[in-house]
């Protein structure tokens, strides 16, 4: 039941700032900022970049509010805003990630030659991989209760 009212809140909440009551999304930020932040950190890495996710969410969130569609729950709508910027800002990372194909390496002769870094995965990398892959494949599932294993 505590969900059904707590979905209520955020309907109300969602009008009043549409009506341009400015304090009631701030409530909105308040109640999954924690949520948002913990979802950026874990998919970014890292505070700073975390923090900057977050912004952006409820940024995206309050300039695309009325889009929101009332049949969906909001935090689902967060989470999902979150997951996207999240997945364009890894691939935008892993773009400007490149290795030049003419990096010079001397050899112990100190010639220099030519040679480019394995980069490959490790065996224990890609389990790694693989296993943030199935957990992000169950959010997109819609599945709620998800238990974390470290």
């Amino acid at each position: 039941m505590k969900e059904n009212s707590s979905v209520a809140e955020d309907l109300i909440l969602i009008k009043k700032t549409l009506r341009g009551e400015k304090e009631s999304f701030r409530q909105l930020i308040d109640k999954y900022k924690n949520s948002i932040f913990k979802l950026a950190y874990y998919m970014m890495g890292n505070y700073s970049d975390a923090e900057d996710v977050s912004q952006e969410v409820f940024l995206q969130a309050y300039r695309k509010l009325k889009e929101f569609k009332i049949r969906f729950n909001f935090h689902t709508w967060l989470y999902t805003i979150g997951l996207n910027i999240c997945k364009n800002k890894l691939k935008r990372r892993s773009i400007l990630k490149f290795i030049s194909i003419d990096k010079l390496i001397l050899n112990r002769d100190d010639e220099i030659i030519r040679q480019i870094p394995d980069k490959s995965a490790t065996i224990e990398e890609t389990l790694i991989d693989k296993e943030e892959r199935e957990k992000i494949n169950v959010i997109f599932a819609g599945k709620d209760s998800i238990v974390w294993k470290k």
